[in-house]
């Protein structure tokens, strides 16, 4: 039954990120490309200051994405887009002050696909598609490392799933809880039957301060964040995962997870421009078509390689079938590892 259930969640994630157009920057709106965007009646949105409300701390990717963003949309608009970092309540405060806001588009969320993690891990209850005007979901490129100490035994994934059978709960996984490394260490645990003992450890720089301390065997992080240690000596990479099955550019010579045969270990970083649920749908396809027109501004591009997160524009439309997909692939793998009640939504 796991096996069917791991092939299933794989061939529907392949598809949705086949449909996405994952070999390449998605064509923006009026490109010819049947985007499915509908007609609405002309929008007169923005007509004052936007916020973007970032439960994300500044200088992070999240935020240098938005700024990206907002830069552009204040030029084109000709109005103030402001970034407001709200990170209390591990970001359930700007989740609800964005919901809850005015419907008028003057104040939006811009987060992304770990909102679900949050519904996952029982932190958040407003489903992003259902309770929120979803404007846009951008794919997001980039992946994340399992990572070892430099001095660790193991070599391969195979060998850290092995200690683990071999001697239950001494393989030790440092993750944050309610985050996006819980799913993706729950994705391996899913996969390999192998009882990792996950621990809290934070952050990807405080994980990364336990791991050289040697406080745990392995953990998840951003690859972007991996990279210099490996190449400075102090960790080894034995694998990624993304939202595709493809090896990181960046890394070309790491296997990804996928590729070691582990299918459920699909997992990337979309980010979520929200708005209030009754959000003018003619103010949500203004705002996801200039997305859509302005991703390819040099800025903005600039930005999100730096971050090593090149971004596709979806129309609205797609926007809401990737995040449901997104979202059962994650309640998926909660329910399986004991995070969410299985009859749970």
């Amino acid at each position: 039954m796991k096996k069917l259930l791991a092939i299933a969640l794989s061939l529907s994630l392949a598809l949705s990120l086949a449909a996405c157009g994952e070999k390449g920057p998605a064509p923006g709106p009026g490109s010819g490309s049947g985007s499915g965007q509908q007609q609405t009646t002309e929008s007169d949105w923005p007509t004052g200051t936007v916020q973007f409300l970032l439960p994300a701390k500044a200088g992070g990717a999240t935020d240098l994405s938005g700024r990206a963003f907002a830069t552009v949309l204040q030029q084109k608009f000709g109005k103030d887009f402001v970034i407001v970092n709200q990170t209390d309540g591990s970001g359930v405060v700007a989740f609800e002050n964005a919901r809850t806001a005015k419907a008028d588009g003057s104040t939006l969320l811009y987060y992304h696909s770990g909102m679900y993690v949050s519904l996952a891990t029982g932190l958040y209850d407003k489903d992003p598609v259902e309770e929120f005007s979803m404007i846009a979901n951008l794919i997001a490129g980039g992946s994340y490392s399992v990572v070892v100490a430099a001095n660790s035994p193991y070599d391969t994934v195979e060998e850290l799933v092995d200690a683990a059978k071999a001697a239950p709960d001494t393989i030790t996984a440092g993750i944050q809880n309610g985050a996006s490394s819980h799913i993706m260490t729950g994705m391996l645990m899913y996969d390999t039957g192998a009882p990792f003992k996950m621990i809290e450890a934070g952050t990807d720089q405080e994980k990364l301060a336990a791991m050289q301390g040697g406080h745990m065997t392995f953990c998840f992080l951003n690859s972007k964040n991996a990279k210099p240690y490996t190449e400075s000596g102090d960790l080894k990479i034995l694998a990624t995962i993304a939202g595709t099955g493809d090896r990181d550019p960046q890394l070309p010579d790491i296997p990804s997870l996928y590729e070691l045969g582990y299918t459920t270990c699909l997992f990337g970083t979309d980010f979520y421009i929200l708005g209030p649920k009754d959000m003018d749908p003619a103010a949500v396809e203004k705002l996801n078509a200039a997305i859509g027109e302005l991703i390819g501004e040099q800025s903005v591009v600039d930005v999100h390689e730096t971050i090593n997160m090149p971004v596709q524009w979806l129309s609205v439309e797609d926007s809401i079938a990737r995040a449901k997909d997104t979202r059962d692939s994650i309640f998926t793998v909660a329910k399986a590892i004991g995070l969410m009640e299985q009859d749970a939504a």
